[in-house]
């Protein structure tokens, strides 16, 4: 059986898109995993996508584990020192008083994308949970590019095969992919997906969510000022890599800055 993830970014549009026109394989079933925090457009996006595959009769799915901010919210602090619920951490920025900028561990993209993925692949198979998968029991078609080669591995998981077409066959970069959207739908805007608080964002990005998201953008806010004592942190914690709050940055200066490359700012696996 041959799934594939769509993260509703660019290149797993693109692949989802291509995958329906019939230029690569075709999927048994797609899925979306919702961290239940992602921008307005992104919803839209995906629900402009699954229409694509109702029309095209593939099963579209999506799946969830919960409210990744909701569930920030009502987890440990360290003012109650309790535990009110799952708590999969964010790679925040840490002030540690030490002169060092920290960073906590990601764990956000494995709870929240990765794992409700794997739980309904093994549902949609038909293995019950703790049943045993036999090897190769299923592919999963990754949106990865050339230019994130780095990205593409082999899962643990013995009964998954991770293939990534836009590398192996159809050699495209993430530049290859804007110029195939734009060539076939020039109506239909491309973003990156990801969570409306996601600290893995450059300063262009968050200047853009300030002006074309304002809601969005005061949300991120608010959020950033909830997570300061973050439970079992050593030290103050932050969505901007500045160690300020959000809401006092001058976004200005990044109006005509150069875009950097992603991988300084997000080590990917969220668009899985």
């Amino acid at each position: 059986m041959v799934f594939l993830s769509l993260g509703a970014g660019v290149q797993s549009s693109v692949m989802l898109i291509m995958a329906i026109k019939g230029e690569i394989e075709r999927p048994n079933h797609v899925i979306f995993a919702d961290t239940g925090w992602e921008s307005k457009k992104t919803y839209s996006h995906v629900n402009w996508c699954q229409k694509q595959c109702d029309k095209a009769g593939i099963p579209f799915h999506i799946t969830s584990a919960g409210n990744i901010r909701a569930d920030a919210a009502i987890s440990r602090t360290a003012d109650s020192g309790e535990y009110n619920g799952r708590w999969a951490s964010i790679p925040l920025f840490v002030d540690t008083g030490t002169g060092v900028e920290g960073r906590i561990r990601r764990q956000c993209s494995s709870e929240y994308k990765i794992q409700p993925l794997k739980k309904l692949q093994r549902k949609l198979l038909g293995y019950e949970k703790g049943q045993r998968i036999p090897p190769g029991s299923c592919q999963v078609m990754i949106g990865i590019s050339t230019d994130e080669a780095r990205r593409a591995a082999q899962p643990k998981d013995q009964w998954i095969e991770n293939l990534y077409p836009l590398i192996d066959p159809l050699k495209m970069s993430r530049s290859d992919c804007m110029a195939w959207w734009d060539q076939h739908y020039p109506h239909v805007t491309l973003q990156k997906s990801s969570c409306i608080g996601c600290p893995n964002r450059s300063d262009r990005e968050w200047l853009a969510m300030s002006r074309q998201s304002p809601e969005e953008f005061a949300d991120a806010c608010d959020f950033d000022k909830q997570i300061r004592k973050t439970c079992g942190v050593k030290g103050v914690a932050y969505l901007h890599r500045s160690l300020k709050p959000l809401s006092a940055i001058d976004l200005n200066d990044a109006q005509g800055s150069i875009e950097l490359e992603d991988e300084l700012y997000c080590a990917g696996g969220c668009g899985l």
